[in-house]
């Protein structure tokens, strides 16, 4: 996510930055670059058991450390420190905002550190909801304050609370997985489980070696940027992922591109064949119909099909155009003149062809007769 964008800046970086800034800064903003911290009238609270605190950010990752001491370096710990004998617990927790989801070497000295009126006790955990925006709110409580909230992770275990996963009434919580890949990865299968809020899937579960992580790699041109989504519930501890798709493109052709493209609204289409149809119209250029298959093709070379084998307008590889079909009683048109071979004709009863060139007529009734006007009669 982009929070600060330069004059070259892609339209999707500029699209965030000012998504970013309409969800969190208000006409008393500042921030802290140290600490992430956007401050705002939301974030003055402390994570009392009633109102908690509500903290907006500029980083996506939020890491929460426990201890005793204003100073984080008495008691450090990714997680709560329970009553045993006199000690009371811990009583502070500390908050680091980044935006990488590995810290591989914890420091006090990293995190901004806030007190719990008397300790989190034996009982109490820190709980949070997500908001959007980066925005979270963290409450100190035995139990969840409702439905949206989740307990506090052990990042070690874990890994840090992603800020742009709004969170679910049931608890479930939105996962992305990338890899960057050079070839085409399939779709089976479908879906795959995974244990963990923190697991993707194995390494070439969709037929390459793609290896899947939380953030995306940069790629260069010719690869592509595949995709995973997935939902954690933490009741069951359990990722399930479905099939991956290309989420970025950085190639000269798509013609690797296999896809259902909905409705489309083109310019000019150029290209060797144009088909529609599963199978589509196959051109029998001997006797200028189609003798297999259905719907539309057209040619490079300007031949082209409508239709199925049994009704079907051609034009072949010869020259000949050619409409088949056993009855073509709706077509009513101006034909102009016409030059044609052998026509034949089936009349019922009463009926009759008519040429009428002003009234100058030729009808051919259907008892053969032959009948010749020639004005008005």
């Amino acid at each position: 996510m982009s929070y600060f964008v330069t004059p070259s800046a892609s339209s999707a970086q500029m699209a965030q930055a000012i998504n970013y800034i309409l969800a969190n800064l208000g006409a008393n903003y500042s921030s802290n670059f140290n600490t992430g911290v956007v401050n705002n009238s939301n974030n003055t609270a402390p994570a009392t058991t009633t109102i908690g605190q509500t903290t907006a950010y500029l980083y996506r990752y939020l890491y929460v450390a426990y201890a005793d001491n204003y100073a984080g370096n008495q008691g450090f710990s990714s997680t709560i420190q329970r009553p045993s004998g006199s000690y009371t617990g811990s009583q502070y927790y500390g908050l680091r905002n980044s935006n990488s989801n590995v810290y591989s070497y914890p420091s006090p000295a990293d995190f901004a550190w806030y007190q719990i009126q008397g300790g989190f006790g034996a009982s109490n955990s820190l709980w949070y909801q997500i908001f959007g925006g980066l925005q979270i709110n963290l409450i100190s409580q035995a139990s969840a304050p409702t439905t949206y909230y989740q307990v506090v992770p052990d990042w070690t275990a874990n890994g840090p609370i992603d800020l742009t996963l709004v969170g679910s009434s049931n608890n479930l919580q939105a996962r992305t997985g990338f890899t960057v890949y050079t070839g085409t990865l399939g779709n089976t299968p479908a879906t795959i489980t995974t244990t963990g809020s923190s697991s993707f899937p194995p390494n070439g579960t969709w037929g390459g070696t793609e290896v899947w992580s939380a953030n995306p790699s940069t790629y260069n041109a010719g690869q592509n940027l595949w995709e995973i989504d997935g939902i954690y519930n933490p009741t069951t501890n359990l990722t399930l992922w479905v099939a991956p798709f290309i989420a970025t493109l950085k190639v000269g052709s798509l013609s690797a591109i296999s896809a259902n493209l909905g409705t489309i609204t083109a310019g000019t289409i150029s290209g060797t064949n144009v088909y529609a149809g599963s199978t589509h119209p196959v051109i029998d250029s001997t006797n200028h119909t189609v003798s297999s298959g259905s719907g539309i093709t057209v040619n490079s070379d300007g031949t082209f099909a409508f239709g199925n084998s049994s009704a079907n307008i051609v034009y072949d590889s010869t020259g000949t155009a050619k409409i088949n079909a056993t009855n073509l009683s709706a077509i009513s048109a101006n034909l102009g003149n016409i030059t044609a071979g052998t026509a034949t004709f089936t009349l019922s009863p009463g009926n009759y062809i008519l040429i009428d060139g002003a009234n100058q007529r030729i009808d051919v009734y259907n008892s053969g007769v032959l009948r010749v006007r020639i004005g008005q009669l």
